[in-house]
């Protein structure tokens, strides 16, 4: 096995603030990313809203990655599942007006 790049790029996206059960715009990363942090603000108080992570190889099948459903926000993790293509989809504002995404992403190392 033949280390052909090492990559330790981090790439850090503002997906906005959704308003409404919608979804946010494609992120093309242009590379397999391997580790993703996301957050979500949101200004939800008794009723939570449903925020999912979605991933994609070739832009046109989506997958669930992680979901939350916590009030007021939160920070998640995921490791080890490599796509090129991110967004988020709000299911459910429950009880907010607004919800902030932002996505911190890693590139992954490429051997052959």
């Amino acid at each position: 096995m033949m280390l052909i790049e090492t990559v330790s790029n981090y790439k850090y996206k503002n997906l906005g603030t959704l308003n409404s059960v919608s979804e946010t715009d494609v992120v093309d990363t242009l590379y397999g990313m391997c580790d993703i942090t996301w957050q979500h603000i949101n200004n939800a108080s008794a009723t939570s809203p449903n925020i999912v992570l979605l991933g994609s190889i070739d832009g046109d099948n989506y997958f669930e990655l992680d979901n939350s459903t916590a009030t007021g926000g939160e920070m998640r993790h995921i490791i080890n599942k490599p796509v090129r293509y991110i967004k988020v989809r709000v299911d459910n504002m429950g009880d907010a007006t607004s919800i902030n995404i932002i996505v911190f992403v890693k590139r992954m190392s490429i051997y052959i």
